[in-house]
């Protein structure tokens, strides 16, 4: 039995043997509370897993450090590439403290496809060819991480700040958060707050159905401070997949605020929150407000809850008449820059964006947005962390002008 083993009980036999070696990391649980084993551990490109995972001695793969980790410990990882690397559920309980993955100062640290099953994890300043969280996930963080791709599937109270998702490899696949097939559980809980999501593109000619991000369900989401440039099909695309390979796609209490839409690079909608694959999932308690979008979005899902689809204080380029209000939703407050207006507060009007080529949506001077936003229902900040509102009243859109 090696000291790395994982056991409910701890013979005396192997925990002196830990002891005797030293060990930083061995035979002490994440839940024990103890604090055995030194704040910071080590990992490094050439380390091994025999290793004590010392500063002299460091060891070699995530998983490794992780399964006998303590709460709040920080693992530091040096610069270099590492592989594949998987994070296992706990055996027993759960830490009181994150455990933190970060790399060594000044480190530039790649890292392959990074699969997260334990829970009470926060990854930072880190490049990954791809993460995804699993449905026994629980209080993952991932701050400042670039990823090539991201998959939230059924996990719980999972945060992605900064940091951003692609390119994309023009496959017909895209970055979801969604139900695991089977699952009863849809993910919830989730936060995606000043993250760049960019070049997810298809081949010509194909009918790849690729966006920057896909949803297939979720509650208690939100998304905002975010950036979407050079997506293919949509920048978000959001539909309950309804019954699909069995699990339960719900679709409630979303807010989607101070995000920055550009156009998508062959599609219709820059944001398309549409109709579930069946009319017993239906998306509820919606709301979408102060984003700025160079494409039109489409809003046409079954409304449902207390309060409904609201879209409020957008700027958009246009609003058609047969879009407005589909199945319910309540829109107001909105700067179309032609087209129709849907709400009673909505206007048409020049935005005057500072440089909408350069997807710079700040506000210019004389610009239609200006103070047109609900003055009742607004964040306190807007999309690059200046308050709101400045002037009479919010500005509708992302930014508000100074």
């Amino acid at each position: 039995m090696g000291v790395w083993t994982r056991l409910v009980i701890l013979s005396a036999a192997a925990l002196a043997a830990a002891v005797a070696i030293g060990t930083a990391l061995a035979v002490v649980r994440h839940d024990s509370g103890r604090s055995a084993a030194p704040k910071t551990v080590y990992l490094s490109p050439t380390g091994n897993d025999s290793n004590p995972c010392t500063k002299s001695k460091p060891c070699l793969s995530f998983g490794h450090v992780w399964d006998n980790s303590l709460a709040g410990q920080t693992i530091e990882v040096a610069a270099g590439t590492y592989g594949d690397q998987q994070l296992n559920p706990y055996l027993l309980g759960a830490p009181r403290k994150k455990v933190i993955f970060r790399p060594a100062a000044g480190a530039k640290v790649t890292v392959g496809e990074v699969v997260v099953k334990g829970s009470y994890i926060e990854f930072r300043g880190m490049r990954f060819g791809g993460w995804s969280t699993t449905e026994q996930a629980r209080g993952i963080t991932f701050r400042n991480i670039s990823s090539a791709n991201m998959f939230i599937a059924s996990s719980q109270d999972v945060s992605v700040i900064g940091g951003d998702i692609g390119p994309g490899t023009g496959l017909d696949y895209d970055s979801q958060i969604t139900t695991t097939s089977g699952s009863q559980t849809p993910p919830a809980n989730i936060l995606i707050d000043g993250v760049r999501f960019h070049d997810w593109w298809r081949p010509a000619g194909t009918d790849f159905h690729t966006e920057c991000l896909q949803v297939g369900s979720g509650i208690n989401v939100t998304i905002r401070n975010s950036r979407f440039e050079r997506c293919a099909t949509h920048d978000i695309f959001i539909r309950s997949w309804g019954q699909t390979n069995g699990g339960v796609h719900t679709i409630r209490n979303w807010t989607i605020e101070n995000n920055v839409f550009g156009a998508t690079l062959d599609g219709f909608f820059s944001l398309n929150v549409t109709e579930g694959s069946d009319e017993q999932q239906p998306c509820e308690d919606m709301l979408i407000r102060n984003n700025t979008l160079l494409q039109d979005m489409h809003v046409s899902c079954p409304a449902g809850g207390a309060t409904g689809i609201r879209v409020e204080s957008n700027i958009q380029p246009s609003m058609k008449s047969f879009a407005c209000g589909l199945n319910g939703s309540k829109w107001n407050y909105n700067v179309y820059g032609s087209g129709t207006p849907c709400g009673p507060r909505d206007r048409v009007g020049n935005p005057r964006f500072v440089n909408a080529a350069a997807l710079d949506l700040r506000l210019r001077k004389g610009s239609a947005a200006i103070d047109r936003g609900n003055p009742k229902s607004f964040p306190a900040r807007d999309y690059v962390g200046q308050k709101r509102p400045f002037g009479r009243a919010p500005d509708a859109g992302a930014y508000e002008k100074r």
